[in-house]
């Protein structure tokens, strides 16, 4: 576990989990979902899977990687940007982990 992905090699996993102000869980997933849509398409070939869990106001994102340079590139994509911008007011809590899958 890892608040950094700097030494990580290959595939990298992140790990974002967030609560949400009460009333604003939908709101929330509304961004998360463009974030999704985009990291699903052409756009974000490096994305190998991104995934939005919840239960109640509790979020669980997990995130995968090809490379470093993949997330990257998913920080600075348009989608993610206009939600970090949009989102922090709404959350109550917000961590963010990174892992590497161990493939021995």
């Amino acid at each position: 576990m890892s608040d950094s992905f700097d030494h990580f090699k290959g595939e990298i996993i992140l790990q974002a989990t967030m609560k949400a102000k009460e009333g604003k869980v939908d709101h929330i997933l509304n961004g998360l979902r463009k974030i999704k849509q985009h990291s699903d398409s052409s756009e974000e070939p490096g994305c190998l899977s991104f995934r939005i869990c919840r239960s109640g106001n509790s979020i669980l994102i997990f995130e995968k990687y090809v490379d470093q340079n993949a997330v990257i590139q998913h920080f600075n994509s348009k989608p993610f940007g206009e939600f970090d911008a949009d989102a922090r007011p709404f959350l109550e809590d917000f961590k963010l982990t990174y892992y590497e899958e161990d493939t021995a």
